[in-house]
């Protein structure tokens, strides 16, 4: 488990990496008119190394590692795929190269800030980092993550069903209500 979390936070540097070199070439691209197949390629790098990063995070929580503030974070890299694949897609579907270029870009600055949101929904830096307990696999550090527990403790909690009675959200974000 210790080396998925080590990829999945690895993998991060180059996902914004792919996003910065796709923002840049498709901008270039856009406004030159030349470089438009690099622009693409990279456009669609950036794509699948995102959805290699949510099949890792996907893979984090049915591993056990769960701490509360996941759930936001794993809904605002979701939204940021779909984003991505979706501006895709309509934008093969445009009647010009250069409104395909048009959309691809603003998907992929829309899902950087999705990213960007993502990691700060977990209390990191985008650069910063947090490493696991060395001695156990499925719980993360106190200190980084205070109140982290593992799916089976967050079920065992009635953690998915039981909100809040004050913010009435899942007790398992509800210690941001206090």
């Amino acid at each position: 488990m210790n080396t998925l979390y080590h990829a999945h936070s690895g993998l991060r540097y180059v996902v914004l990496l792919a996003a910065t070199a796709a923002v840049v070439a498709l901008g270039y691209a856009l406004f030159t008119g030349r470089s438009v197949r690099i622009a693409s390629t990279l456009a669609a790098a950036f794509t699948g190394l995102l959805d290699l990063q949510i099949l890792l995070g996907v893979g984090l929580v049915i591993g056990g590692i769960f701490p509360d503030a996941v759930v936001g974070h794993l809904v605002m890299m979701v939204f940021a795929a779909v984003v991505t694949h979706a501006s895709s897609i309509i934008g093969q579907r445009s009647s010009s190269e250069r409104r395909e270029l048009g959309i691809r870009l603003a998907g992929i600055v829309l899902a950087l800030a999705l990213i960007v949101g993502g990691i700060l929904a977990i209390g990191r830096g985008v650069l910063g980092t947090a490493p696991l307990n060395a001695s156990s696999g499925s719980e993360l550090l106190n200190a980084d993550y205070p109140g982290a527990r593992t799916v089976t403790q967050a079920a065992a909690e009635g953690a998915w069903i039981r909100p809040c009675l004050e913010c009435h959200v899942p007790s398992s974000l509800a210690s941001r209500c206090t």
